[in-house]
C-alpha cells in the first residue's frame, strides 16, 4: 500500500498499522490534515484534537515520540480493507502452492443468491476460527468458501446501504 505526501507528491510505502493503538485510534472521528508527521497523540497519552477517554488504552504501548497521523492513516487503511473487500464464494481459490488468486472457472452467483451475505466471503486473511482451522489442517486448498463468511461478521461502527 501507497500514500503520497501532498507536499512533495512523493510517493511511499505505508508502514504496517499498530495494532496496539487501536483503542487510541478508534477514537478518533475527525479529518485527516495530509501532516504525515504530525503528532496527534504525546507518549503521555494527551491530543490537541480530541479529549481520549480516560482509563480506555495503556500509556505504555505509546511510541516515545507519540503517535503520528501517518499512524493513524495506516491503521484507518488497514481497518477499510479488513472490513470492507468482500467477494463472492468461488470467485477466488486458493492453490497447493497457498497462493490465493483469482478463480478463472468462477462464472458468477445465482439471481437467488446475489442479496444473500452467505455468498459473500472476506478477501483478507482469515479470522473467523473454523475457517483459521481449514487452514491448519490444510483442506482449503481448491475448496471453494476457504474465506471468512461475510454473513458472520458482525459490523463495527459501520454505514449502512
Amino acid at each position: 500500500m501507497f500514500w503520497c505526501q501532498p507536499s512533495s507528491w512523493q510517493f511511499s510505502m505505508l508502514e504496517a498499522p499498530k495494532l496496539q493503538l487501536a483503542p487510541i485510534l478508534e477514537q478518533f472521528q475527525t479529518m485527516f490534515t495530509g501532516e504525515s508527521e504530525r503528532q496527534i497523540v504525546d507518549r503521555q497519552g494527551y491530543s490537541d484534537q480530541l479529549r481520549l477517554r480516560e482509563g480506555s488504552f495503556d500509556a505504555s504501548v505509546l511510541p516515545a515520540n507519540g503517535v503520528t497521523e501517518l499512524e493513524r492513516l495506516s491503521y484507518v487503511i488497514y481497518q477499510i480493507e479488513r472490513q470492507c473487500q468482500i467477494v463472492p464464494v468461488g470467485s477466488w481459490r486458493k492453490n497447493t502452492l497457498g497462493y490465493v488468486q483469482p478463480n478463472e472457472a468462477f462464472r458468477g452467483l445465482r439471481r437467488n443468491q446475489l442479496c444473500s451475505l452467505d455468498s459473500y466471503m472476506h478477501l483478507r486473511p482469515c479470522e473467523q476460527k473454523d475457517k483459521i482451522d481449514l487452514c491448519a489442517r490444510e483442506e482449503d486448498v481448491f475448496c471453494h468458501d476457504f474465506l471468512d463468511n461475510a454473513a458472520l461478521q458482525k459490523p463495527e461502527q459501520a454505514w449502512t446501504v
